[in-house]
C-alpha cells in the first residue's frame, strides 16, 4: 500500500486504508516515537500472511544520529559449528542448534502431510491436511524467527561493543557444495546442515550494517592469510599447500589445526 491513510495510531494500534484501525500483537513505540520526533516517514505498508498469522510491514525512511568511533580495542570473531562464535576475548558462544529441538517435530508433521489427503487434480484437500500442514508451518515459522533473533542479538552485542571487528571471509558456497558420489553427499550432509543452521553467510551480512549503523568498524581477513601467519614470529609463508599440515620456523612448530 503506497496511497490511502496508513501508519502507526498509537502505541498498540495501525491504520490501514479501507481497513481502519487494527490492533497489533508487538508494540509500535519504537517507530511511533522517531514519527513523532520528525526523524522518520512511513512511505508504504506491506500486509502479508505467514504460517496462519497476519503481518504489516512499513518501510521507513529515518535519519539516523551520527555515531563517534568506539574506544578500545578490537575483537577477533572465529565463527563455526559446534560453537556459534569464539572471540579473541576468550568468550565462547554456545550454538543453541535450534534445528536439533524441532527436529523431531517436523519429521512428524511431514509423516502426518504425507499420509493424509492432500489437493491432487478436482479433490479437496481433507481438513487434518490442511491442520497438519498449518502447523508445519508455524514450526518452520518458529525455527527461522528462533535463528533470526540469535543472530540479531549477537551482532548488535558486538557492533556497540567492539570499536573493531575482524572476521574471517568463509567460503559458504564452497562449504555447503553437494559433493561427487552418494556416500560423500551422504556424509557431506551432516555438515552442510550445520553450516547452513550457523548462518556465517548472515552474521557478516548484519555486522557489515550494523558497525556502520553504531560506529564501529568491520575488517574481513582473508581466509588463506590466517593459515600463513604465524602468531609468535610474524613471518608469512606465502606458498602454503593444503597437504602441508606443519609449518616449522627456527622458534616453534605451529600445527596447522584450521580452528
Amino acid at each position: 500500500m503506497t496511497t490511502g491513510s496508513f501508519g502507526v495510531a498509537d502505541d498498540r494500534h495501525v491504520r490501514l486504508p479501507g481497513i481502519g484501525v487494527i490492533r497489533t500483537k508487538e508494540p509500535t513505540t519504537k517507530l511511533a516515537g522517531l514519527l513523532d520526533a520528525g526523524a522518520g516517514r512511513v512511505l508504504s505498508a506491506t500486509v502479508s500472511q505467514q504460517a496462519g498469522r497476519w503481518y504489516v510491514s512499513f518501510t521507513c525512511e529515518v535519519t539516523r544520529p551520527g555515531h563517534r568511533p568506539l574506544p578500545g580495542p578490537g575483537v577477533g570473531v572465529d565463527v563455526g559449528v559446534k560453537s556459534l562464535a569464539v572471540l579473541s576475548s576468550g568468550e565462547v558462544i554456545e550454538n543453541p542448534e535450534h534445528l536439533s529441538k524441532y527436529a523431531r517435530r517436523m519429521a512428524r508433521l511431514q509423516g502426518q502431510c504425507a499420509r493424509r489427503a492432500a489437493p491432487v487434480k478436482e479433490r479437496a484437500s481433507s481438513g487434518r491436511w490442511a491442520c497438519s500442514t498449518t502447523r508445519l508451518g508455524r514450526t518452520h515459522s518458529k525455527l527461522a524467527a528462533a535463528r533470526s533473533d540469535r543472530l540479531h542479538k549477537l551482532t548488535a552485542r558486538l557492533a556497540k561493543t567492539h570499536a573493531t571487528v575482524v572476521i574471517e571471509d568463509l567460503g559458504v558456497a564452497a562449504m555447503t557444495a553437494s559433493a561427487r558420489g552418494s556416500r560423500q553427499r551422504r556424509g557431506k550432509a551432516g555438515l552442510k546442515r550445520a553450516v547452513l543452521e550457523a548462518a556465517p553467510g548472515e552474521l557478516r551480512r548484519q555486522l557489515a550494517y550494523k558497525t556502520a549503523w553504531y560506529g564501529s568498524a568491520l575488517v574481513v581477513a582473508d581466509r588463506w592469510y590466517l593459515f600463513q601467519e604465524l602468531s609468535r614470529c610474524k613471518p608469512v609463508k606465502a606458498k602454503l599447500s593444503l597437504s602441508e599440515r606443519t609449518c616449522r620456523c627456527e622458534h616453534w612448530v605451529w600445527p596447522q589445526t584450521g580452528t
